[in-house]
Formats: structure tokens, sequence, C-alpha cells
């Protein structure tokens, strides 16, 4: 706006000189910073799933096994740790194990979830998506055990698989949205300094997945990803990968 206005009255011989354009040129020069792209490394990735498992609730069909527990004796574990909900330790799940972004995971609909016991269906569409394409693949055996298990609940929603807090059964309120307290729980208990967030998640299974020895191309289709140019920026290459390599 202002260089607009001084362009006018440079032409109408108020001032001389159009300051705006040389503060313009002054700016295109500097780039702006580029922010942080963080991913749990490998090395760390066991304190932070140790910390989710920690502060998740116990699942009801959750068995002990130890020296002093017979097998099948349902676990016993102590409330004050039970710090997350059902609903964020599943969503939380989700992330890890699919990569997928963050409103990709938290809107999905049963609708988009097939489990067909006759035919050996068990695969996920992701329909709205960045790609603006549907998506679709296979769920793991522990994501299906997930989704057989929250179909199960009396709460389950009649909608989304991952609901809000507030949304009721019978009710369309929508879908889990804000979960960085429970990210803020799991960074506590496992000790890291740095805030993760779900985007975190997605890198640090992209990451992962090259490290495994995945090529670029595979890990892109496992992300969805229209060209790799866009897989290779969250493709974070650790300091152990990178000595393998030298």
């Amino acid at each position: 706006i202002v260089k607009t206005l001084l362009k006018y009255a440079v032409d109408d011989d108020y001032i001389q000189q159009n300051v705006a354009e040389k503060a313009s040129n002054l700016i295109s020069k500097y780039s702006p910073p580029q922010g942080i792209k963080k991913h749990i490394p490998l090395t760390h990735l066991s304190e932070f799933l140790t910390s989710f498992i920690d502060v998740s609730p116990c699942h009801k069909n959750s068995f002990l096994d130890t020296k002093n527990n017979k097998l099948n004796k349902p676990m016993i574990q102590d409330k004050s740790w039970r710090c997350i909900s059902e609903t964020q330790r599943d969503y939380i799940l989700f992330l890890l194990l699919t990569g997928l972004r963050k409103e990709e995971a938290s809107s999905l609909k049963w609708s988009d979830v097939e489990m067909d016991e006759g035919r050996q269906i068990f695969a996920i569409t992701i329909t709205d998506n960045k790609a603006n394409r549907p998506f679709r693949f296979p769920m793991t055996m522990t994501l299906r055990a997930m989704f057989e298990y929250r179909e199960s609940l009396p709460s389950r929603h009649p909608v989304y698989v991952f609901p809000a807090k507030s949304s009721r059964r019978g009710s369309d309120r929508g879908y889990i949205n804000d979960t960085r307290k429970a990210f803020l729980k799991i960074q506590k208990f496992a000790g890291f300094e740095e805030t993760i967030t779900p985007h975190d998640i997605r890198r640090t299974f992209s990451t992962l997945c090259n490290e495994m020895g995945l090529a670029t191309a595979e890990v892109g289709k496992l992300l969805n990803h229209a060209n790799a140019s866009v897989t290779e920026g969250y493709i974070q290459r650790s300091l152990d990968n990178q000595r393998k390599l030298y």
C-alpha cells in the first residue's frame, strides 16, 4: 500500500523518490529462515516408545508375563500413569504406524476403514488429503487389532474413528484435534527437551523407512507424495546413517 501511494506521490511531483522500492529490493535479498525439521532418531526411539506405553491406559486385554504372575492374568496398572486417553493412545499409534499427516489421521471415518473377514480385505482409504487423490493402503495386524477394539467400544462414535473429547455417542461433533498435552506428557517421561509434534512423527516414519533400506520412491508411495523431491525433504539423515555411507 505504501509503495503504491508513494508511486502516485512521485508521479504528481510531491516527492522525488519512491523509497518503498528500495525497501522491497532490500527485503528480497534475504530469504526467511527455514524452520527446524525435527524427527525422533533411532537412538532415541526406544525412550519415546517406552514413555508412550507408560503414559497410555492399559488395554483391557493386556496380560502380564513375569515370574511372579501367571500368563493371561490381566495386567494391573497404576492409575497415576494413565495420563492420556484411549483415543489419544490409539491416534498416536496410528500416526506411528502409518506416517500420515495430522489431519488425514485425525479425520479418519469408519466409512474409510475396510475390514472384510470373508474376503480378507483389511485396508484404509484416505479420501481427503493434500495430494487430492484417494490413497488406499493395507493395515498391519496391529492396526487391525486397534480398529477392531475401537469398533467394539460402547462409546464408539458413529462417524469418526478418533472423535474429539466433546463428541458424545450418537452425535457428530468432530474429531480429535489438539494432542499437544498428550505429546508433552510423552516427551516429559521420555526426557526429551524438544517438543514432539504429529508432523515430527511423519518425518520419523519416513526417515526410519529410508534407514531400513527403502528407496526414496518407495517412501514417497507410503507417504502419498506426488514427487520424490518432496519426500527428500522429509528424510532426515542421521550422523550414524551418514557414517555408514562414508
